[in-house]
């Protein structure tokens, strides 16, 4: 790495979840506390650090686009996130430079040796990073309204409404795809990596061994979140409701104790997998009825139990479907979330409808219809038949439609979302 007098590094992490932006917050404070400085125009960087996600194939190939675009800069180009381990192929292919992947963050260290701060000195960061980036033109309106307080209220409040009133979208349950600056949220991740194995994913490779963060650290968190003037909490991880197994805890432990906490706020729960939800409903639905709790993000992926197998999910639909009613009935108010695949290798017309008939019965408040994107070396690239693109985007068009006639709002943007009674999200 070379050695500049003036460190002027850029940081860019749009298109990638808010575990990913927490990690980049942190980096950015590596560097802060470390004498650099953050700028927000690529082109007057020594270094860039660019973050990636792997989730699925359109969203590689964009951060993939990506690191061709930067290295063109003339600055040291640092990949991180999760491409390099999802995409490894493709991304050795057109890239043999510096990275960084999500289960080795201090990697960093390594490239910036005469650091007198290391990574793992940096606390935790509450708040995900914003990317601005002055080299395009919307972003120059973004750092200046960034830069007042009274101006950003407005700028937020605006896009919010135009958001709701058109959309129905929401930046928490959506991973705020659009990077808009909300800041009123204070989001804690209480665990890193993932206990599932689903057959079509590959982000476990770059997440690392799970890790539950030790119980007290989260309540401890919180309060310090409360004090600092917050009313509006995200809980978050890779597989939320696994927390605690490593640590003879659970994740109804930790919302027991986090909502006797006294004060006015509430909390927002993401990605809680229906397998570990449905494991502690009992103790799940008492604690849903002190209504602290406003909003949950259940990814089911599927409606049928044939599919869900072959995914190698939590396979009963039946009773995922009475699990969310009844936290309905517990909590009338609760926005629940989830996100549904569209066209898993030999999934039927009959099997992609009952996936349409679980949002009917459920009533889901908002959600996303993903069509399948299966990553190289998992065990679902190797069922037979797979469905083609243009029956998949027929059951999209399809899939939005009825979703309409049901009421909700939909927007297509590569996936359907759809959403109504959201206030909760937001």
């Amino acid at each position: 790495m070379k050695n500049y007098k003036l460190k002027k590094i850029f940081i860019y992490a749009n298109n990638v979840c808010e575990r990913r932006r927490l990690d980049i917050r942190q980096i950015a404070n590596y560097f802060t506390k470390n004498g650099y400085q953050i700028i927000t125009n690529p082109r007057k960087a020594h270094i860039i650090i660019l973050s990636t996600c792997g989730a699925d194939d359109s969203l590689a190939k964009y951060h993939l686009d990506n690191i061709n675009t930067f290295r063109k800069y003339h600055a040291d180009l640092i990949v991180a996130g999760c491409v390099p381990e999802t995409d490894k192929e493709k991304f050795e292919k057109i890239y043999d430079g510096k990275f960084i992947t999500t289960k080795n963050l201090e990697k960093i260290n390594t490239y910036f040796p005469d650091n007198k701060i290391k990574f793992n000195e940096i606390e935790e960061c509450n708040q995900p990073w914003i990317t601005v980036d002055e080299s395009k033109i919307n972003n120059v309106f973004k750092k200046l309204f960034m830069s007042s307080v009274i101006i950003k209220k407005f700028y937020v409040g605006f896009l919010d409404f135009l958001l709701k009133k058109f959309l129905n979208e929401n930046h928490l349950l959506l991973d705020n795809f659009l990077d808009l600056p909300f800041d009123d949220f204070y989001t804690i991740r209480i665990s890193e990596g993932c206990l599932g194995n689903c057959s079509y994913c590959a982000i476990k490779r770059a997440l690392g061994k799970f890790k539950s963060k030790p119980f007290n650290q989260c309540i401890t968190e919180f309060k310090k979140g409360l004090d600092d003037g917050f009313s509006n909490f995200i809980v978050t991880a890779d597989d939320t409701g696994a927390y605690g197994k490593d640590i003879g805890k659970s994740f109804v432990d930790l919302l027991d104790e986090l909502t006797k906490i006294k004060g006015n706020f509430s909390i927002r729960i993401l990605e809680m997998n229906p397998v570990w939800l449905i494991q502690q409903i009992d103790s799940f639905e008492k604690i849903i009825k002190r209504g602290k709790i406003k909003a949950i993000n259940v990814p089911i992926q599927s409606g049928s139990n044939r599919i869900l197998k072959l995914m190698h999910r939590y396979s009963n639909s039946e009773k995922i479907k009475e699990t969310l009613i009844r936290l309905k009935k517990a909590h009338p108010d609760l926005a629940i979330g989830t996100h549904l695949i569209v066209g898993f290798p030999t999934e039927t017309e009959e099997e992609f409808k009952e996936t349409l008939q679980l949002i009917k019965k459920t009533k889901i408040d908002i959600g996303l219809l993903i069509p399948i994107s299966i990553k190289k070396d998992t065990v679902a690239k190797n069922i037979e038949p797979k469905i083609t693109q243009n029956e998949i985007s027929r059951r999209l068009r399809y899939g939005k439609k009825y979703l309409n006639q049901l009421g909700y709002t939909t927007f297509s943007k590569g996936l359907i979302i759809f959403g109504k009674n959201m206030n909760n999200f937001r």
